[in-house]
């Protein structure tokens, strides 16, 4: 039995297809960071339940409650106590109409708490294990155009890179587990079935041609453990990293689909389920390849697992900023797509982030809120792109229902929320979306729309003539130091007009002054 060492943490993984834990010391040598101790991989089909009948089957649920009661005991060898594991769910429990009857029952039956993240989430955690995996070839990799994709049960996830940065990220309900689902009733030979998945994957793609051409990929990163169990057979590996080239992956492609699954599960070691998966695999993967320029597909030894690990303890700090630079890098392209003043609004997401630092006291809120309220200022006037007249509500509606890497749905939500309010008009009982959230949120969204439009009026103008300098908050009045500016008549009545919602929220009047202290 082994000693629990406070370096050692845990993560279990609630798949479509399998539930998975992995088990890691973290390391003082900042290039490995976390060292592998032990991993398991126990089949579950909850995927075939929940894309057929939308629930977790009864024997599903009990299947899923004896895996986890096993890696309960595994992680009691280990010492760690089941409060201690990070256990997430993807889009099986995320589509699952009972899923909270299955997350309560894993709890009250083992301990363990379950979270359902979101595919944006997923996304991000991936996309941090695929760089400290690649981290010798990221400088290299990061200098070209390249796409990360993962296929599985449930869905699909592409990432899309411009020079080692997120310019957009996507999830598509196209997963091996559901296509097979879909087809199951659908007469015709394997040439027919991989037509029909082929035209499906084409429509999808089709969708993101407009924001980023495939042709200018000129690296294709692909995820999975079957993917893996493949490279191991037909690829070559260098460190941690397989490699296949695309004719050999095209030629095995080939060979799949003249073959049985029964044929294929013996030959290269699969399990049935996965062999009979293996056709919808490969076509989403193949049809992706061959937009590309990609000569190679490159599959590193990563997966969600090791990215909620670096997420963790004393790495989480680069975790963080890593994460924050990619959540901008995606913001900033859909306002690109959005043709945005990028000047005006990069100043205003500046300014607000000074405002926002300098009433840390009078708002009590953290730094994911931060974050949020630049990507909003970054955002608050893409509508502009629709219409000038009203685009405070167009801004609205293309950030509620646009992707941005590492935001989820309840994220997306409040900075849209905050793009909304961020001129004309404050909250009021006529606006049904804003009322239906809790009483929390809404005193968020107040706070941020209320900063948004304090530094929106700073650069009325959007010549970024206002250098704040400092910020003095007294009990009754907030009073801003400006440098180099001599009249700030224009500044000043954008703030009677737009310091309403401030005033109200904070309980202070503005007063701008000149100045000449920096901070």
């Amino acid at each position: 039995m082994n000693k629990k060492s406070s370096t050692i943490s845990a993560v279990i993984d609630i798949g479509s297809s399998a539930i998975r834990m992995l088990i890691a010391e973290e390391t003082d040598d900042p290039q490995i960071k976390w060292r592998p101790l032990d991993s398991y991989e126990k089949k579950v089909e909850l995927g075939r339940d929940v894309f057929h009948d939308h629930e977790i089957s009864r024997e599903g649920m009990l299947e899923s409650l004896k895996i986890l009661s096993e890696f309960k005991a595994v992680l009691k060898s280990w010492g760690i106590d089941a409060s201690e594991v990070k256990v997430i769910g993807t889009s099986a429990l995320r589509e699952a109409n009972n899923r909270d009857v299955f997350i309560d029952r894993v709890f009250l039956r083992t301990g363990l708490k379950v979270r359902v993240i979101e595919g944006v989430e997923a996304n991000q955690l991936t996309f941090t294990a695929v760089q400290a995996v690649m981290k010798e070839s990221w400088s290299k990799f990061s200098q070209a155009n390249s796409v990360i994709v993962e296929v599985s049960g449930g869905s699909s996830e592409i990432m899309l890179l411009y020079r080692g940065s997120i310019v957009a990220s996507h999830t598509f309900r196209m997963g091996t587990v559901r296509i097979e689902q879909q087809l199951k009733s659908l007469p015709g030979s394997a040439d027919v079935v991989a037509g029909i998945i082929h035209d499906n994957v084409e429509a999808t793609l089709d969708m993101y041609e407009h924001e980023y051409s495939f042709k200018k990929a000129r690296f294709m990163v692909a995820l999975g453990g079957e993917l893996r169990t493949l490279a191991a057979k037909i690829g070559t590996k260098k460190k941690s990293i397989w490699e296949i080239d695309s004719a050999t992956f095209m030629a095995f492609r080939g060979k799949v689909l003249n073959s049985t699954p029964q044929d294929i599960a013996s030959e290269y070691l699969l399990s049935i389920i996965d062999a009979e998966s293996l056709n919808a695999l490969l076509t989403v993967y193949t049809r992706i390849l061959e937009r590309t320029t990609a000569k190679t597909i490159l599959i590193p030894d990563a997966s969600i697992r090791d990215g909620v690990l670096l997420s963790l303890g004393g790495k989480g700090k680069e975790f963080k900023r890593k994460f924050k630079s990619q959540v901008m890098a995606s913001a900033m392209n859909l306002g690109r797509k959005y043709h945005f003043d990028e000047t005006h609004s990069v100043y205003v997401a500046k300014l607000s982030e000074q405002l926002f630092d300098g009433l840390k006291k009078q708002h009590g809120l953290g730094d994911k809120y931060r974050l949020m309220l630049e990507v909003a200022a970054l955002l608050h006037d893409v509508g502009a792109f629709i219409n000038q007249s009203a685009h405070h509500k167009h801004s609205y509606y293309i950030v509620r229902n646009s992707e941005l890497f590492g935001l989820g749905q309840d994220e997306r939500v409040i900075i849209s929320h905050v793009v909304r309010y961020h001129r004309k008009a404050l909250p009021t009982s006529s606006h049904t979306e804003f009322n239906s959230l809790d009483w929390k949120t809404r005193m968020v969204i107040m706070k941020l729309a209320a900063i948004l439009r304090f530094a929106d009026a700073l650069d009325s103008s959007h010549s970024q003539r206002v250098k704040v300098s400092n910020i003095e908050v007294r009990e009754e009045k907030i009073e801003v130091n400006c440098q180099g500016l001599i009249d700030l008549s224009l500044e000043k009545i954008s703030l009677k007009n737009k310091g309403d919602l401030f005033e109200e929220v904070y309980g202070m009047n503005i007063s701008l002054v000149n100045g000449s202290v920096l901070f």
